[in-house]
């Protein structure tokens, strides 16, 4: 049985958004090193968050969701 979901861009935003701020946070009481690995991840996230919803982002939206992945 195939089991398809069609994701919105809301969700996909909100998805990428909530999975970011979850490893900028995590990231906030670790030892250097590994603080690094979680925030490269994050900036990841982002950044196939800007390839999926490319063309249809709405204005702002890639600046306040890079801004997530810093500091």
């Amino acid at each position: 049985m195939r089991v398809t979901k069609t994701w919105s861009y809301y969700d996909v935003t909100k998805a990428a958004s909530v999975q970011i701020a979850k490893l900028m946070l995590d990231s906030r009481d670790m030892e250097p090193e590994r603080a690094a690995l979680y925030q490269q991840w994050a900036y990841g996230v982002y950044l196939l968050w800007n390839d999926l919803t490319m063309g249809w982002q709405i204005p702002g939206a890639r600046e306040q969701m890079e801004a997530l992945t810093r500091r």
